[in-house]
């Protein structure tokens, strides 16, 4: 295994040892992390509960995590430490571990050092930046061409396709495992972001559509090349769905390493993209229906659940409408039950993001005050 618990890592401080010596880095846990019944818990047996942010970017066409054109790459992941928040669901492409262009120069105008190079290069410097910062890293392979997600009609609703075949996927991920195998803030692997449309769960669905068996074959993969690494699977139908689980829980060979991942956005509650819940009761008895029911403790199937996106906008959270009301909501639900969440997303990309890279500060500071009081008695 790659993580030893040394007098360092007991008290919360992981070593890296590299060419240039030992970097430590302040994480806010000691790794590795693992599941016991609902549960994630560290290697000194303390409660994990993930709180953070998606930083988008690198799935994209530019092949570049937002924001690096116009702030430096280690005060973008200090933003996340200094707010109390402990992760990043970082994602990247297939497309990106394949082909790795040089990313273009102003996409890195804050990040001079960076400049020249490929991005795995780049992609290198976001995640030792993370660790620096005490910041917890959970990879996601988001797509696999490069390009905004998601749709039906993107040629992407499944974990494959004809440019990237299952093989391809498989390997990305042992590629990508292998490359952060020795960095300890890189502590899960989301195998992959919202199966959908045509994609099932168990042996009905047949080979080719059956996630539930791609995801037990893609977590092997990861498994096999670091044994330490949580294994996140997502839910159907965008990330919504998990209700499959309770006939058809995933397996993995090694113990204590799945957590599953539900998505959920004010449209995700009820048919109709624009539409959302009436009451907290209401998206309390949706939320447990889809995926939380799987925090149940001593069922066969029970396990950790991450909220691994979610969000609103930053002029929507608190004005009075449906979707204040749906913000509310998912707040209380995790909050009430303990489940880690990652916002989406941390700088702007694509429409969505909560600070500002040219300032640093949040668009909305309340916004910021209320997911840093998710959990919080009272709130």
């Amino acid at each position: 295994m790659r993580r030893s618990l040394s007098l360092l890592a007991a008290v919360g401080i992981a070593v890296v040892s590299g060419c240039g010596g030992s970097t430590r880095h302040p994480l806010p846990f000691v790794p590795p992390l693992h599941t016991e019944g609902r549960h994630i818990k560290d290697a000194a047996g303390a409660e994990v509960v993930l709180t953070g942010f998606n930083w988008s970017g690198a799935e994209g066409p530019d092949f570049v995590p937002s924001g690096l054109d116009r702030m430096d790459v280690g005060d973008i992941a200090r933003l996340l430490s200094t707010n109390g928040f402990n992760s990043v669901r970082l994602v990247w492409s297939s497309a990106l571990v394949e082909t790795n262009p040089v990313v273009a120069a102003e996409r890195l105008a804050a990040n001079p050092r960076l400049v020249g190079m490929h991005a795995l290069e780049v992609l290198d410097a976001v995640v030792e930046a993370l660790g620096d910062a005490g910041v917890l890293v959970i990879l996601n392979n988001h797509i696999g061409d490069a390009m905004w997600c998601c749709q039906v009609t993107d040629d992407n609703v499944l974990w494959y396709n004809d440019r990237y075949p299952e093989t391809a996927w498989i390997d990305d991920w042992r590629a990508i495992v292998a490359r952060y195998r020795d960095n300890p803030a890189v502590i899960g692997a989301d195998l992959r972001n919202e199966p959908r449309l045509f994609a099932g769960w168990g042996d009905s669905a047949g080979i080719e559509l059956d996630w539930a068996s791609a995801a037990e074959r893609g977590g092997e993969a990861v498994l096999s090349v670091d044994p330490d690494l949580l294994i996140v699977v997502e839910g159907l139908n965008f990330g919504r769905d998990l209700q499959g689980v309770a006939a058809r829980p995933i397996v993995l060979s090694v113990a204590g390493r799945l957590v599953y991942s539900a998505h959920d956005y004010p449209w995700s509650q009820r048919k109709g993209f624009d539409a959302t819940v009436d009451s907290y009761e209401e998206l309390r008895d949706n939320c447990d229906t889809l995926w939380g029911y799987i925090l149940e403790e001593g069922k066969p199937y029970t396990a950790p659940v991450w909220l691994g996106e979610m969000a609103t906008g930053n002029e929507t959270w608190n004005n009075g409408s449906n979707e204040q009301l749906w913000f509310d909501s998912i707040r209380r639900y995790v909050g009430e039950r303990g489940i880690g969440w990652s916002w989406w997303t941390l700088t702007p990309s694509n429409g969505f993001g909560v600070f500002d890279p040219e300032t640093g500060r949040p668009f909305s500071p309340g916004l910021v005050q209320a997911l840093q009081g998710i959990g919080r008695a009272g709130e």
